[in-house]
């Protein structure tokens, strides 16, 4: 997931506070997860959402390995 793709991303509130935020599919709105005083700290949150949002494995099937003995000699023939 590049930069321009993160889901979560840091935001600057009007009161001065940074939050990381994402889109609300549908209407654009920015829905906060959280904020911090400086905006690193609302970096790290952003960071750490959208690092639990990447897929523990491949996204393409073939990609996996197949348990051992899951198929044998006779069935590929």
């Amino acid at each position: 997931m590049s930069a321009s793709q993160a889901a979560h991303f840091v935001h600057q509130a009007i009161d001065g506070r940074w939050h990381a935020v994402y889109r609300v599919a549908g209407c654009g709105t920015l829905s906060s997860i959280g904020d911090s005083a400086c905006r690193s700290g609302a970096q790290a949150i952003a960071n750490e959402a959208n690092a639990r949002l990447r897929p523990a494995q491949p996204a393409d099937p073939y990609e996996r390995k197949l348990p051992a003995g899951m198929y044998t000699d006779e069935d590929a023939s």
